[in-house]
């Protein structure tokens, strides 16, 4: 019998905002996975009492993550059940006034129980996060961290001929000032961040296209070969190809990490 039950649901409001919905549950035993570095902010929301691990530190109440330039391990204790909102990057910024270092749990939600019962008990959840949120959206502070989403589909968009220098003379924008605002919302350097939005491109041509690893390399927007394996090294510890055994031999990761794997406006 399948241990991890794991379900999708695309946004139906606040789509420019949150990315996707996923539900976890650990039915039969603990559930140990592994997340790799992508650019977007995870907001996880336990439904039950048994709550989570990540990177062996234990949550269980609603926690928002900040993006990650390492792996990160979770652990989803037998019968648990989870929640995730997947933001956009920074998104998160527009109902929260937080600077995210690691993870922040947000102490003000909370949800109303719903029938197991029900088939349609996950999407009343759902409704009850739209209205939430609904209710702590700010204009202005979508708008002051728009530069980031910005940066984002400009590198989906354009990665072989994407940089920092480019986006910032087309936006008329300096590097300090978008560098400033990274360091205080994102934690991390706009080229770092760049370089996790390729690493996303990159898996979804590996996992959703028919490309060769030197095509892959090339429509990620890296250097070449070495610059590729450079970077999946520095990520993930492993080359693409030892990567690719590594998702592809187990069918929990390679079914549910990837599946549904959105990329904003990505022309294929």
């Amino acid at each position: 019998m399948e241990n991890l039950i794991l379900k999708h649901y695309k946004p139906e409001r606040l789509t420019s905002y949150i990315e996707r919905f996923s539900f976890g549950y650990a039915k039969e035993s603990d559930f140990d996975h592994f997340q790799i570095p992508i650019p977007f902010h995870p907001w996880i929301i336990p439904l039950n009492n048994c709550g989570f691990y990540y990177n062996d530190e234990f949550f269980d109440q609603p926690t928002v993550q900040n993006i990650n330039l390492t792996s990160s391990k979770y652990k989803i204790p037998k019968d648990s059940q989870l929640l995730s909102v997947r933001f956009y990057p920074s998104c998160f910024y527009s109902f929260w006034d937080l600077d995210i270092k690691g993870c922040m749990p947000i102490t003000d939600f909370s949800l109303r129980y719903q029938d197991q019962d029900d088939p349609s008990y996950i999407e009343n959840y759902i409704t009850q996060i739209y209205d939430y949120l609904e209710t702590k959206f700010s204009q202005s502070r979508a708008d002051e961290v728009s530069i980031i989403r910005d940066l984002y589909e400009y590198v989906i968009n354009s990665p072989k001929e994407s940089t920092i220098e480019s986006f910032c003379d087309e936006k008329k924008i300096s590097y300090m000032s978008i560098y400033r605002l990274f360091g205080r919302i994102l934690n991390i350097t706009p080229k770092k961040f760049v370089r996790l939005v390729k690493f996303r491109i990159a898996n979804y041509r590996i996992f959703q296209t028919n490309e060769r690893l030197t095509k892959v390399s090339t429509n990620s927007g890296y250097y070449d070969q070495p610059h590729f394996v450079k970077e999946f090294k520095d990520l993930v510890g492993v080359t693409p190809k030892e990567y690719i055994q590594i998702i592809r031999q187990n069918t929990t990761y390679s079914s549910s990490t990837f599946s549904d794997f959105a990329i904003l406006n990505l022309d294929l």
